[in-house]
């Protein structure tokens, strides 16, 4: 894992709406990784965000009382609304949130807030979801274009499945990949990798670098003009 963090919100900004981030929406996140950096930097987040998390990772016997404990940290009358809402009659916290937030765009149903959470891992980097390995061949780019909660994912490639599909070409690829979340990212350690699981991240590296360099090649290939095309066409027939 990189320790230089991508990108994040910066932890002395306190825009309006937003707090330290409630330690129930910390403590729901699958990943041990984020989790701890979460705990260890201060990390602003609106309420509504925080519901976002609570309500994607929560269990559902404790999601209830996380909620809650919002309503009561929450200066808003309309995010009060919308979460005791939710707690009683879903639908209707759908009709409230399009009702008592009509300025946004994205997302079209609540507790989908984009909550640009910090970046932690870059292409090339090796992260665990439960016990599934993955090379990371992308990472979220934030504040350009996320439309919700989902968007907040690592654009990954199985290590085990491109064994097994025995992966050659940009192509083969397409069917071993998988959006990781940022809150289900865990670290990897490359050095304890086993031999095979190593093949497989050098096979992606390779498939991905052969893919980026013939990209490339395309961009800055001068383009023939059509009456060029024509010409030569007549000339060779």
């Amino acid at each position: 894992m990189n320790h230089n963090v991508i990108s994040c919100i910066p932890s002395h900004l306190h825009p309006h709406g937003e707090s330290y981030m409630n330690p129930d929406a910390i403590n729901c996140i699958p990943s041990k990784t984020l989790r701890v950096y979460l705990k260890c930097h201060h990390h602003t987040l609106s309420i509504l965000q925080q519901a976002t998390i609570i309500y994607s990772y929560a269990d559902d016997t404790t999601k209830p009382d996380m909620f809650r404990r919002l309503i009561a940290q929450s200066d808003s009358e309309n995010e009060r609304l919308l979460l005791s809402a939710e707690l009683s009659d879903p639908e209707a916290a759908c009709e409230i949130y399009r009702h008592h937030f009509p300025h946004k765009g994205f997302p079209l149903y609540p507790f989908l807030e984009v909550c640009n959470l910090p970046v932690l891992f870059r292409p090339s980097d090796i992260i665990r979801q439960q016990n599934t390995l993955y090379y990371v061949g992308s990472v979220p780019h934030l504040h350009e274009g996320l439309c919700d909660f989902s968007d907040e994912c690592y654009l990954c490639y199985s290590l085990s499945e491109a064994l097994t599909r025995n992966c050659t070409h940009y192509s083969d690829l397409v069917h071993v990949h998988y959006h990781i979340g940022v809150c289900e990212a865990d670290r990897a350690d490359y050095n304890r990798l086993n031999s095979a699981h190593k093949k497989a991240a050098n096979i992606i590296r390779k498939i991905l670098a052969h893919k980026k360099q013939a990209s490339r090649f395309r961009k800055t290939c001068p383009k023939i003009p059509k009456a060029s095309l024509s010409t030569l066409s007549r000339d060779t027939s």
